[in-house]
């Protein structure tokens, strides 16, 4: 639950641990965020908005939604951050990445192999997933397209 006491203040998440000045991930939930090596959490889903009231540096930054391109607040939320100038991660389309963060990391360690370990190690493949599918400009939007199946 997130309860926001004043609408000004911007609402990150792992602000503390992030370094900005060299490539970093935006995403929308602290848990997803929390796999992720060098990442933070914009706790609502206009996360450009958000990054933009602290002032980070957009070529550092990835930002990363769920993989849902059926939804349309999503897609219009990832088109607006790309023409805003933000790099953004989109999902490739196969079964294997069909959930967020936090699900495929559930699905691969689960049961008695949940160690801390595996966990980093599964956000490390993910984090090597996300790097491979990041985008700018136009060709961001000519792949949202592409993954929002229309």
């Amino acid at each position: 639950i997130s309860i926001m006491l004043d609408e000004e203040i911007p609402k990150l998440f792992g602000l503390d641990t992030v370094d900005v000045n060299r490539r970093f991930y935006c995403m929308e939930g602290p848990i997803d965020s929390m796999f992720i090596k060098n990442s933070l959490a914009a706790l609502g889903s206009r996360m450009d908005t958000v990054l933009e009231k602290i002032d980070f540096p957009k070529e550092n930054c990835v930002i990363v939604y769920d993989n849902q391109p059926r939804n349309p607040d999503v897609v219009k939320n990832l088109l607006h951050a790309i023409r805003r100038g933000y790099n953004v991660c989109i999902w490739p389309t196969s079964p294997d990445h069909k959930e967020d963060i936090n699900e495929i990391i559930l699905r691969k360690v689960s049961g008695t192999y949940v160690k801390t370990e595996l966990v980093m190690k599964a956000g490390d493949m993910i984090r090597d997933i996300i790097d491979s599918r990041v985008f700018s400009s136009l060709a961001a939007e000519l792949e949202v397209k592409k993954w929002r199946r229309v």
